[in-house]
C-alpha cells in the first residue's frame, strides 16, 4: 500500500507539473501584450527575446553574435504559478505616440509561435535540457508534450556536431569545434545517442497518435524524417557507413516514394539538382540509398550548404554513391567559420562580373578585410554573367531545333541582395565549374536568391526548373513571379510519358499536408503545361492534358481551386462553355468552404486565394461576354471585401 500511494503522489506531482507546463498563455499573447504596452528596445547589438521556462514567460535581450551568446535584462514577464503579468523595465507605450511603429514582431509570431507553443519550454539556452529533464522519464505523455521531448532531443543531439545556433551551451562536447577540424569519437556517439531516443520519442508518437498533426503533416512524417536527420548529419560528419545502416524500411508513403521517384525522373542523365528543405530532399535520398534509384543525380540541400563540412563532403566524393563535385572556391577560405557569408560592394559602377572571376576574386586572401577587428570577406558588384560557349551548348542533347533558335551565349542576372551566403557562393561555383557538362537543376518554387536570379533561364520541365542558356519564349504574365520558361515538347513528353504512379496512387485522397502539398505541386505542374499549350494554341495536345489531370486527379479526390483555373481557360478556348462555368463554380464554391473553415493561421492566405479566384472569375466571364456570370462573381468579391 505505501508503494501504491508513493507511485499516486509522483502521479500527481508529475501530473501537476505537465498541466503547468502545458497552459502557459500563447506565444502569440505573450508577445502581443509586450508590444502592445511597452517600446522594445532599439540596440543594434541586441535583440528583444522571449523564453519559456518552468517559472514562466521572461523577456530577456541576447546578442546572437557573441560567442558564446550573450544576454542581458532578463526579466519575469508571466508567471506559470499565477498567470500574473509583471512590470517590466522598458518604456511604456503612449498611446497617442507613433512610437516604435515597426511591426516586424507580428511576422515573428508567424514564424515561432509554433516552436513556443508545442514544446514546454523553450528559447533560450538550455531549453532542451530542461525538456529532457522534466519529461525524459515520464510514461505517458500527451502528444504535444511527446513532440516536445523529440524535438529537445533532436537538438540536444545536433549540438554535438552543429552547435547551439543562437542559443549557446556550457557542456564541454557541445563548444562548437572549427569546420577543419574531425568530430572525436565521443562527440559522434553522444550524438547518436540522443538522436537515437528521439527517434523512439517520435515513434512512440506516430504509434501512440497517428493522427496527430505536426508542422510536416502526420506524425509519421516527422518519425521518418528524424532518421533522414540522423542519416544526413551522421554523412555530413565523415561517417557514411553509420549513416546507411541507420535507414529503415518503409519509412515514406508510396505516395511520397512515387513523388520521389518523379522528382529523378524528370531530369536529365548525370545531373545536380538543387533542393531547398527536408521535404524535397529527404524522400530522395532515401530512395537513391533504399532502391538504388537513379543515383545519376545529385541532390543538393541548399541549406546545408551553408556548412562547410557539407560542401567539402561533396567535393570530396565520400558522399555516398555521389560523383565529386566540382568546385573552384580555396578550400583554406571555404572551410573558414568565420567567414560565414561575402558583403557584395559596388566596385565595377554597374560593370558585370563573371561567375569564374568572382569565385577567383573570393578565393584570395585580398578579399578578407577587418571590420571592427573581425575579418570580413568582400565580392565586387552584385551583376554577374554565366559564359555558355556554342561548343558546350551543342553538347546539350535535351535541347531541340525550336530552343536552338533561342539560346544565348551569357546569362547575365543581378543579385538583388548585399551578401552573399556560405552556400549561395557554393552554388555558384557548382553552376560555374559544372555548366553544360552536368545538367543544372533547382526545385519547383525554390526562395534561394541564386534560384530567384536566375529565375528567367529556369525552365519547367517535370518537377523540376532546368537552368538552361535560352531565353524566355513565352508571352510574360503581369506578375513577374508567373513568368515561366518552357519547352512545351519536353514539358509534356515528361509529364505525360516519364511521371509514373503505382497503382493509380495519386486518384486518392492524402490526408497528411505533406503528401497533399507534394500532390498540389504535381497538380500544378500539368496545370502550367495546359497553359503553355493553350498560349501556343495546341488545343489536341491541352485535351490529353485534361484527361490526364481527369484520371490523376478525380474530382472526388481533388476538389477544383485557384490553382486549376487553367482547366477552365482551355474548356473557354474549346468553346464548351458549360464545362467552363461548371469548373469555375466548383472552383469558387470549394475556395469559399476552405476560407470558411479555415483556422485564423490560415485565415488570410485562404482569403487571398478566394479573393484571386473570384477576381480571375469575374475578369474572365467578362471578357468573355458572360455579363450575368461576371456580375455574380463580383458581387461575391465585394462582400468578401471588409
Amino acid at each position: 500500500m505505501k508503494k501504491i500511494a508513493l507511485y499516486i503522489c509522483i502521479w500527481v506531482i508529475c501530473s501537476v507539473q505537465i498541466a503547468k507546463a502545458q497552459h502557459f498563455p500563447t506565444y502569440a499573447s505573450i508577445n502581443k501584450y509586450f508590444h502592445n504596452k511597452y517600446i522594445a528596445p532599439s540596440n543594434d547589438n541586441y535583440s528583444l527575446t522571449f523564453a519559456k521556462k518552468k517559472g514562466g514567460w521572461y523577456v530577456y535581450e541576447l546578442n546572437a553574435n557573441a560567442s558564446p551568446a550573450k544576454s542581458i535584462n532578463e526579466q519575469l514577464f508571466c508567471s506559470a504559478e499565477t498567470h500574473k503579468f509583471y512590470v517590466l523595465n522598458y518604456k511604456i507605450k503612449n498611446r497617442k505616440s507613433p512610437e516604435d511603429s515597426n511591426e516586424d514582431w507580428k511576422n515573428e509570431i508567424n514564424s515561432e509561435s509554433y516552436n513556443y507553443d508545442r514544446i514546454p519550454y523553450y528559447g533560450y539556452s538550455g531549453w532542451d535540457q530542461d525538456v529532457i529533464k522534466d519529461f525524459g522519464n515520464q510514461k505517458n505523455l500527451k502528444d504535444t508534450l511527446l513532440e516536445g521531448l523529440g524535438r529537445a532531443y533532436s537538438s540536444y543531439s545536433m549540438a554535438f556536431l552543429w552547435g547551439q545556433y543562437s542559443y549557446m551551451s556550457e557542456i564541454p562536447d557541445q563548444k562548437e569545434i572549427p569546420s577543419s577540424e574531425p568530430y572525436a569519437e565521443e562527440r559522434i556517439n553522444n550524438f547518436i545517442k540522443y538522436a537515437d531516443l528521439g527517434i523512439e520519442v517520435y515513434h512512440q508518437l506516430e504509434q501512440k497518435f497517428p493522427e496527430y498533426e505536426m508542422m510536416l503533416g502526420k506524425a509519421q512524417i516527422s518519425y521518418a524524417d528524424e532518421i533522414m536527420y540522423k542519416y544526413s548529419t551522421l554523412c555530413i560528419a565523415g561517417k557514411y557507413k553509420l549513416a546507411k545502416a541507420s535507414l529503415k524500411s518503409g519509412l515514406f508513403n508510396p505516395m511520397l516514394l512515387t513523388m520521389a521517384r518523379n522528382y529523378l525522373n524528370s531530369m536529365a542523365p548525370n545531373a545536380i539538382l538543387f533542393t531547398t528543405g527536408d521535404n524535397d530532399t529527404y524522400p530522395l535520398w532515401y530512395v537513391q540509398e533504399t532502391e538504388n534509384y537513379r543515383k545519376d543525380v545529385t541532390v543538393i540541400n541548399c541549406s546545408l550548404l551553408n556548412l562547410p563540412r557539407y560542401i567539402n563532403l561533396l567535393k570530396s566524393g565520400n558522399y555516398s554513391y555521389y560523383k565529386k563535385i566540382k568546385m573552384a572556391w580555396d578550400e583554406n577560405i571555404m572551410m573558414n567559420d568565420s567567414l560565414s557569408y561575402a558583403i557584395l560592394d559596388s566596385k565595377l559602377d554597374g560593370k558585370q562580373l563573371s561567375i569564374n572571376a568572382l569565385i577567383n576574386e573570393l578565393s584570395n586572401t585580398h578579399a578578407i578585410q577587418k571590420t571592427d577587428g573581425k575579418s570580413q570577406l568582400y565580392a565586387s558588384g552584385n551583376k554577374f554573367f554565366i559564359k555558355a560557349p556554342e561548343l558546350e551548348i551543342n553538347t546539350y542533347k535535351v535541347l531541340d531545333d525550336t530552343d536552338k533558335i533561342n539560346l544565348i551565349k551569357q546569362l547575365s542576372f543581378n543579385l538583388e541582395i548585399t551578401y552573399l551566403l556560405k552556400g549561395d557562393i557554393a552554388i555558384l561555383d557548382i553552376i560555374a565549374q559544372n555548366r553544360w557538362e552536368r545538367p543544372i537543376y533547382f526545385t519547383i518554387g525554390s526562395d534561394n536568391a541564386i534560384a530567384l536570379a536566375l529565375k528567367p533561364y529556369l525552365q519547367l520541365e517535370g518537377l523540376v526548373c532546368h537552368l538552361l542558356p535560352k531565353k524566355i519564349t513565352i508571352e510574360e504574365h503581369e506578375e513577374e513571379n508567373e513568368t515561366k520558361l518552357y519547352n512545351t515538347t519536353i514539358l509534356y513528353g515528361i509529364l505525360m510519358d516519364k511521371i509514373k504512379w503505382v497503382d493509380n496512387y495519386s486518384a486518392k485522397p492524402q490526408k497528411d499536408k505533406l503528401s497533399i502539398r507534394e500532390m498540389q505541386t504535381m497538380k500544378s505542374a500539368y496545370m502550367e503545361l495546359l497553359r503553355a499549350l493553350i498560349a501556343e494554341g495546341n488545343l489536341e495536345k491541352a485535351k490529353n492534358v485534361i484527361t490526364r489531370v481527369y484520371n490523376l486527379f478525380p474530382l472526388e479526390s481533388y476538389p477544383y481551386g485557384i490553382y486549376d483555373l487553367s482547366v477552365v481557360e482551355a474548356y473557354f478556348k474549346f468553346e464548351e462553355y458549360d464545362k467552363a462555368l461548371s469548373i469555375l463554380d466548383l472552383a469558387v464554391n470549394n475556395e469559399s468552404k476552405l476560407y470558411k473553415n479555415a483556422s485564423e493561421e490560415d485565415k488570410a492566405v485562404c482569403k487571398e486565394n478566394l479573393s484571386k479566384t473570384l477576381d480571375y472569375a469575374k475578369e474572365i466571364c467578362f471578357e468573355k461576354g458572360l455579363i450575368l456570370h461576371s456580375r455574380k462573381y463580383f458581387a461575391q468579391l465585394n462582400a468578401l471585401q471588409p
